[in-house]
Parts: structure tokens; sequence; C-alpha cells
């Protein structure tokens, strides 16, 4: 029912470049992006960040990790 979803939501704001969660970390959440632009990179031999995607407001991240 949509009353206990809403009631299981919590909005949080990020600062930019604040780390959400690492890749291969199983999300203790599902993050729906309301405003702004989320990066999502990786760090490669020579510990460069490498841009793997940008996603955006009503995008979501986290549900793999969380079926997984």
């Amino acid at each position: 029912d949509l009353n206990h979803l809403a009631a299981q939501l919590e909005v949080r704001q990020y600062y930019p470049r604040e780390r959400i969660f690492r890749l291969g970390e199983v999300a203790s959440a599902v993050y729906l992006v309301l405003e702004g632009q989320v990066r999502i990179t990786t760090v490669d031999e020579q510990e460069q960040e490498v841009l793997i995607a940008e996603s955006g407001a009503g995008s979501i991240l986290g549900l793999s990790s969380m079926l997984a």
C-alpha cells in the first residue's frame, strides 16, 4: 500500500562529490534522485577517476544491488 511505502521514505541531501555507496557494496536503500545529478564513477589502474554514467532527476539507484 502506498501509505506504508511513503512512511518508509527518508529525504536526504548529499553534498557535491559525497559518496552514496561503493561499487560492489550491497546497498542498504534504494535511492531516487529528486533533483540534480549523480555521477557514477570508478578508479582506473592509475588511480584516476573514470566516469561510467550520470543520472538525473527521476533516476533510481541501488535497486539492482538490493535484488542481487
